[in-house]
């Protein structure tokens, strides 16, 4: 039931944001994102959480999508571990990129360290390169600040 309820949540929140970022929809086009407030996202980003820690792969998926479109306003933190598990363990490639640029946006520095010692081990060249992108882009981001 907890499963259900939490994809209910995911998908709710998704399609609010969607659909007021719609002109076409009637919504405001500058989308919800800007009318949310605080608390919202507190609340979001805890329903992100919840689904990264989900066993459930469609919704580890959803909630990664929605961590990199909304990352400035999101904290995401108390997933970390699970999005390293999800790069180390997933036998999918796809979900294993995801994962690591989703570890990027979040520039959590244990997991860009993480990134960056596994990224000589890493078999896969195309997970590699995400590798790398994130690691590029956190530097880009560190020398900015």
């Amino acid at each position: 039931m907890k499963r259900v309820s939490l994809f209910t949540t995911l998908f709710a929140l998704m399609v609010t944001l969607n659909v007021a970022a719609n002109p076409l929809a009637g919504g405001d086009p500058a989308g919800s994102a800007t009318a949310m407030t605080d608390a919202k996202w507190e609340s979001f980003s805890k329903s992100l959480v919840r689904g990264l820690a989900s066993e459930h792969k469609g919704l580890q998926q959803s909630a990664m999508r929605l961590a990199i479109q909304y990352a400035e306003n999101t904290d995401i933190s108390a997933a970390v571990f699970d999005l390293v598990k999800i790069y180390r363990n997933s036998d999918d490639e796809n979900m294993r990129r995801m994962a690591v640029v989703t570890i990027g946006k979040m520039q959590h520095p244990w997991a860009m360290d993480f990134l960056a010692r596994s990224e000589r081990f890493e078999k896969s060249p195309c997970v590699r390169k995400q590798i790398r992108l994130a690691l590029a882009a956190g530097n880009e981001m560190s020398a900015t600040y």
